[in-house]
């Protein structure tokens, strides 16, 4: 049964005088500064632009796609990096099989997410000695991936330099160490297996985690010119010279030899095919490459070449990859060689409407460890500065993964 008001109990004491005036003073103050919001927000489609405002304001990421790692790095302060790594679940968010549980991430305005939890690491302070001149890899790279990657923490090394456009002819040193990891391997068939590989961005504090997909038994076909092209500087007895003038001429133009291609499934290899970006306060965003794209056909031919475009679907993002094995070439892991296979590539990025200015990227693969990448050397122009760095693994051990932070709620 309701139960009525009480008609003969008292009511709350009438607040004094000076109460009164102080709450009528915030309550025109609060319609000041709303009048004030309302004039500096756009007008735009209903429960649209207010939304972008929150999520700049709240969660510190303006709207747009992750770009790929380093393609536009910021200026590297001094001290070492931080790398902030999220729960393995959350960064497998969206790829299939072990996809993330929606509570490890909070709704934010306009569909942000932001991850829940979110450790900080630092590289550990130890010594990096070179390696010796009779230094020899403990395993040559083959012609394709063997064993899977270690899972752990590595630490890399960072060398190079960076240039402002505020102080022009000055260049900047790059130095230190960072923390990178590599995580959540797992092998979806007898050919096909996945990884994750975790680093911090050059300059801000934004770590990318990378997903990649190797594939062992794609259908793959590399294509060889039969001959090379006639040298008409050179040519053969049987054709006949053309008349000699006297004096120096200039050597007449060699067409190009055409280079060894490959074709066939466009992830026949090791393929990049999602990537996330989470910052301190653990906002992510994402984007998944459709198909992937390819950053080394498998079995390896030196020389080859290959154009790759990755496209996802959601987004709209775009990642364009040429590329061509160019040699083995050896990193000194603070004393260890690691042999690899040399990759150089241009990349081009676009999303959200915007097309990033393309940058040089030289990468070393190590298939031997799995096929993860031991090297990145990445040059970069933008209206901000140049970039011009090497990365380099400096641990060939890695140490175990980092706890994970504790959850509120969970028992000790």
């Amino acid at each position: 049964m309701p139960r009525w008001p009480d008609l003969n109990r008292r009511s709350s004491p009438r607040p004094e005088r000076g109460q009164e005036r102080r709450l009528r003073g915030r309550l025109v103050v609060a319609g000041l500064a709303a009048a004030l919001l309302a004039g500096c927000v756009k007008q735009g489609p209903p429960g649209v632009g207010m939304q972008k405002v929150a999520a700049d304001i709240v969660f510190g990421l303006k709207p747009g796609a992750p770009l790929p790692p380093n393609l536009e790095p910021g200026q590297v302060g001094p001290g070492e990096p931080t790398t902030y790594v999220p729960g393995p679940a959350s960064a497998a968010g969206g790829a299939g099989a072990g996809a993330p549980d929606e509570a490890d991430f909070d709704s934010g305005p306009g569909g942000s997410r932001r991850v829940r939890f979110v450790t900080p690491l630092n590289p550990a302070r130890t010594p990096c000695p070179p390696a010796a001149l009779t230094a020899f890899p403990a395993k040559e790279a083959g012609l394709t991936v063997d064993g899977l990657p270690a899972v752990g923490q590595y630490r890399w090394k960072r060398t190079g330099t960076q240039t402002l456009a505020n102080l022009p002819g000055v260049k900047l040193p790059v130095a230190g160490f960072e923390q990178r990891l590599v995580r959540n391997v797992v092998r979806v068939s007898d050919t096909e297996y996945t990884f994750e590989t975790v680093q911090p961005e050059l300059g801000s504090d934004v770590t990318t985690i990378s997903t990649f997909k190797v594939k062992t038994g794609a259908v793959s076909t590399t294509v060889t010119p039969p001959v090379e092209p006639p040298d008409p500087n050179h040519p053969p007895r049987s054709v006949p010279l053309p008349v000699q003038v006297p004096g120096t001429q200039p050597a007449l133009p060699k067409a190009p030899v055409p280079q060894t291609l490959s074709v066939g499934d466009p992830e026949r290899g090791i393929s990049l095919v999602r990537l996330q970006r989470v910052d301190a306060a653990g906002n992510s965003s994402e984007v998944d490459f459709s198909p992937g794209v390819l950053y080394l056909p498998l079995a390896i031919v030196p020389g080859e070449e290959w154009n790759a475009v990755g496209v996802d679907p959601r987004t709209g993002s775009v990642l364009q990859h040429q590329a061509k094995v160019v040699k083995r070439q050896r990193v000194d892991a603070c004393g260890d060689m690691v042999d690899g296979w040399a990759v150089e590539a241009t990349q081009t990025f676009s999303g959200g409407g915007q097309t990033s200015p393309p940058r040089t990227y030289r990468y070393i693969v190590a298939p031997q460890l799995g096929g993860i990448i031991i090297s990145e050397q990445i040059q970069t122009t933008t209206a901000a500065g140049t970039t011009d760095v090497t990365l380099s693994l400096g641990q060939l051990q890695p140490s175990p993964l980092p706890a994970p932070p504790p959850q509120p709620g969970a028992k000790k």
